[in-house]
């Protein structure tokens, strides 16, 4: 799942951004979701880049019904909230005579099945959708965190990953780039550890009770030291690198419920 705030700390990679703040600055309508003119033309450029195309005007109907079906497959935005997001987009292209008060109309009465259809028709790019879901916000504006989920992306089911992602993206909403650079690696490998040693068990799902909170935290402990001393680092250091990795453990994986507080 890709979100509106993962796309703007990207930032546009096809459109001017600066031109289509000034072109949005006039419509001005949040709704009840909060979609203005200009989250809907950053959504409309990462849909440009996933499915690799160049030219910024729309060339055909079925191009933003296919757009629609980004919003729909890529942002889990159901037929209410697709509808509230493209409107200020289709709006402005109407303004602009890029297309008429007849397109939209036909287009917004597309099913949103048949959007998905034209959408995944366009070949997104794979890579591209998970660079978007690699960035994270932190306390520091206009700063994005990127978490490489390496080997989880293909340990996770689609509905795990996104859960876990929103709770990250909650976590490090709290942290310093710096720090959730550091901090987001470890929680990765820290679930990756905690899926392997329960692999029958959706991580939505996975609970430990206080004595299997007490085994995994010492193989975290033991794992986390080993590491830091066959790096050739000294004795000092691997505790002090488990001193971090056990508060992670506390507040992330205990107040999310994956573990209980253990001695």
């Amino acid at each position: 799942m890709i979100t509106f705030t993962q796309i703007k700390l990207r930032g546009m990679g096809i459109l001017n951004e600066e031109s289509i703040k000034q072109l949005s600055a006039s419509y001005i309508d949040a709704g009840d979701l909060g979609f203005d003119a200009l989250s809907s033309f950053y959504a409309y450029d990462a849909f440009l880049v996933i499915t690799g195309m160049k030219d910024i005007n729309p060339t055909s109907a079925e191009e933003l019904m296919a757009f629609e079906g980004f919003l729909n497959v890529e942002m889990n935005l159901n037929e209410y909230e697709l509808i509230t997001a493209v409107r200020p987009l289709y709006d402005v292209l109407c303004t602009i005579g890029k297309i008429t008060k007849e397109d939209i109309s036909r287009i917004l009465n597309e099913s949103v099945p048949r959007c998905n259809e034209e959408y995944l028709s366009l070949n997104p790019s794979a890579q591209e959708i998970e660079t978007y879901q690699s960035l994270f916000a932190c306390r520091e504006p206009n700063k994005a965190v990127y978490i490489d989920f390496g080997r989880l992306r293909s340990i996770l089911s689609e509905a795990d990953m996104n859960h876990f992602s929103q709770l990250l993206e909650k976590y490090l909403a709290d942290t310093s780039h710096e720090e959730g650079q550091t901090c987001g690696s470890v929680i990765c490998g820290l679930v990756q550890g905690l899926v392997a040693e329960n692999p029958n068990t959706k991580l939505i799902d996975l609970h430990l009770g206080e004595n299997d909170s007490k085994k995994f935290i010492r193989l975290a402990k033991h794992v986390s030291i080993d590491q830091v001393l066959k790096s050739g680092y000294p004795v000092e250091q691997a505790w002090q690198n488990w001193d971090i990795v056990r508060e992670l453990i506390s507040r992330f994986f205990v107040v999310n419920g994956f573990l209980v507080e253990a001695d």
